[in-house]
């Protein structure tokens, strides 16, 4: 993002600047403006309607925007309210964001999908319940994908692989026991990508 290597770790963020050798580290602290947590679990970039990119930090406790003007962040966590007063998220244990237009598509961990819409200032929030006996009413989301057909993928822990088509309905699970021939090899998905030809690889804990 901006000509800059940003790292993310359980840490904190840091950020490389290969033309100085700079190497500037973000934490959170007592100012409002910091980084809402250290554990950083995943970083996009997001584009708003008038193509401004935003590059977007997420953690255990919320997301973070970055504002290069002031090298700080704005917070955005359940506390932070729309004008309709509904919080923007469920849970701010945030494991993926995805941007899909002007879409931001947030997993969470126990608060199912947030799919907020910035230039509206709306929020649509997904619980996908578990087909697989598991103890939770709502897997975790490790994953979000959108594929070269505009299908969105959704990663779950231990609750195998949803895929919702271009309009965001619901279509289909798969999971270990899937109706065909061959399942996932395991239930818990934790990354996804498609290659040239289209086809969707799915990355499992600890079954390849």
């Amino acid at each position: 993002y901006q000509g800059k290597l940003w790292i993310g770790t359980c840490w904190g963020l840091f950020c490389h600047d290969a033309t100085t050798g700079e190497m500037r580290t973000y934490r959170t602290s007592d100012r409002p403006n910091s980084l809402s947590q250290d554990f950083i679990t995943d970083m996009i970039i997001h584009h708003t309607e008038n193509h401004e990119p935003h590059f977007i930090v997420s953690t255990l406790m919320g997301f973070n925007i970055y504002r290069p003007q002031t090298d700080d962040f704005e917070r955005v966590t359940s506390n932070t309210p729309l004008p309709t007063k509904q919080p923007l998220l469920k849970c701010n244990f945030i494991n993926c964001l995805m941007s899909d237009g002007q879409t931001l598509w947030v997993g969470t961990e126990a608060g199912g999908i947030s799919r907020i819409y910035p230039n509206n200032l709306t929020v649509e929030n997904i619980m996908l319940h578990s087909e697989i006996t598991t103890g939770n009413n709502s897997n975790p989301i490790n994953a979000i994908h959108e594929d070269t057909h505009g299908q969105i993928w959704i990663g779950r822990i231990e609750g195998g692989l949803t895929r919702i088509d271009a309009k965001h309905r619901l279509m289909e699970t798969y999971t270990t026991d899937s109706l065909y021939t061959t399942g996932l090899s395991h239930n818990s998905v934790s990354s996804l990508t498609s290659d040239h030809m289209g086809r969707l690889w799915i990355g499992t804990w600890g079954k390849g």
